[in-house]
């Protein structure tokens, strides 16, 4: 329990009021002057946040601001608190260069106020977060680092909040930004018939308020890119790696001709941010999003929309200048795509593979009756001719791996028998992969990595069926 201020009287339960049973010179807490708190403070629920929350500010009604702001400086050892007397020695001719002395006048004059804001203190504060966000261990920790920050100005007690969220394994994780993705935008009459064409997807059945991943061919049938496309009234948005966002646009531009199609890329307007976890809806209505009812529903409220995908997650796009919210960790939501079974095709993996092989058709990403569109002939027959030989496996493996990289397995010898789709590092110093392997050995022959004296994957199970 916090010890309280010589002479102060203060009644919590009643109204906060303060008063002076000694002198009433001290403005902050004269008879009947109330102890102003910023009732904007976040509410904080993890680990004893909650509990520091209120406890200061109960000693801010208990001793005033001016009372809070000396019980903070004795905390940190600064001002009037057990650095006095230190102060007080050095302020002596014969103390100046005592290197004691040197350091602490250097600490005080980096914590110095200035406009009634300690300024020294939020520095280190900031920099202790870059530390610790540069760490590579801290994926391996399932926690939410939250620092408080307490500054005073004047009579008011504002309580700032940073907050981090660090994911581990598929447990946890908040909001994060989506930087490595871009958004392209297709609007007006005939945005409906070009997409159709164009798309592994069947545009036609994507009504209003619906999701769906889909691929972009090469008339030799490989994929070019791999995306997730919603309609909404006015027109059609897609998702896709920002990597390789402008040469589609570009190449999908080549072919409007004269239709009524107008493509943009609204990336510079817009972000995309992906929320997992328990607080997903706290952390979707605190953008002024609504929560999808059904898997690759989407909801708009107003320049916010909400697409509920695979693995209880949830995909927001949001104007740029909201974008600040999240933390930029591309490494856990790519981890949860790979959980999912989700392949983007990234510029090293482009015309590598048939977008059955990706596993495109298991996810609703293509469809076999939609008609025409660049690679069609060659999707078909693979289909209803031909066997496939290979198909996406999601596997592990100690090392670190990158899309493009090439497997090996006895069978085949020294020739390259499958390929990394997707990459992430996961918990204990596992990378988590998606992997092109070969469907009649990929359950009973090690795979490597680089070569047969590689890395082993190790085969885990997908949320849906392969065979």
């Amino acid at each position: 329990m916090d010890r309280q201020a010589p002479g102060l009287e203060c009644d919590i339960e009643h109204g906060q009021r303060c008063t002076d049973r000694a002198a009433t010179q001290d403005t902050s807490c004269a008879p009947g002057a109330v102890a102003q708190t910023n009732t904007d403070a976040f509410a904080i629920a993890e680990g004893q946040g909650r509990n520091r929350t209120a406890t200061a500010q109960q000693r801010m009604v208990r001793h005033g601001v001016d009372g809070a702001r000396q019980h903070r400086q004795q905390r940190a050892g600064h001002g009037p608190g057990r650095n006095w007397q230190r102060q007080q020695q050095c302020a002596s001719p014969g103390m100046r260069s005592n290197q004691q002395c040197r350091q602490s006048a250097r600490r005080m004059q980096g914590d110095r106020l200035q406009g009634g804001h300690r300024v020294g203190g939020h520095r280190r504060s900031l920099q202790r977060i870059q530390r610790w966000n540069a760490n590579p261990r801290r994926e391996r920790y399932n926690i939410l680092f939250l620092l408080y920050i307490f500054t005073f100005s004047g009579e008011s007690a504002i309580i700032h909040l940073s907050s981090r969220c660090i994911f581990s394994g598929n447990r946890f994780m908040t909001a994060v930004a989506l930087s490595q993705f871009a958004l392209l935008r297709f609007s007006g009459v005939d945005a409906q018939g070009f997409l159709h064409a164009q798309l592994t997807c069947d545009v036609l059945a994507l009504k209003h308020g619906n999701s769906t991943y889909g691929g972009y061919c090469t008339p030799k049938g490989r994929l070019l890119a791999t995306f997730l496309l919603w309609a909404d009234e006015a027109g059609y948005t897609m998702l896709l790696p920002s990597v390789l966002a402008e040469a589609i646009r570009k190449r999908l531009t080549m072919y409007i001709l004269r239709s009524k199609v107008k493509v943009d890329d609204i990336t510079p307007a817009h972000a995309g941010i992906g929320i997992h976890g328990a607080d997903a809806p706290q952390q979707i209505a605190a953008l002024g999003g609504n929560m999808p009812g059904r898997l690759h529903g989407v909801s708009v409220a107003g320049d916010v929309s909400v697409i509920r995908l695979p693995v209880d997650r949830y995909l927001l796009t949001v104007p740029r200048a909201q974008a600040g919210v999240a933390a930029d960790d591309t490494g856990a939501w790519a981890q949860l795509d790979i959980a999912a079974g989700i392949p983007f095709i990234l510029p090293a993996t482009q015309e590598e593979f048939v977008p059955q092989m990706v596993n495109l058709d298991l996810i609703g990403g293509l469809s076999y009756t939609k008609g025409c569109y660049p690679g069609q002939e060659i999707v078909a027959r693979t289909h209803y001719l031909g066997k496939l030989k290979q198909r996406m496996y999601r596997a592990q493996l100690a090392a670190a791996a990158a899309p493009g990289d090439k497997l090996y397995c006895a069978d085949l010898g020294d020739q390259a028998s499958g390929r990394i789709v997707a990459s992430a590092r996961g918990a204990d110093n596992q990378h988590d992969v998606l992997a092109v392997l070969q469907t009649a050995n990929a359950q009973s022959t090690q795979y490597h990595l680089g070569s047969l004296q590689g890395p082993v994957l190790r085969v885990v199970p997908l949320p849906y069926a392969t065979n």
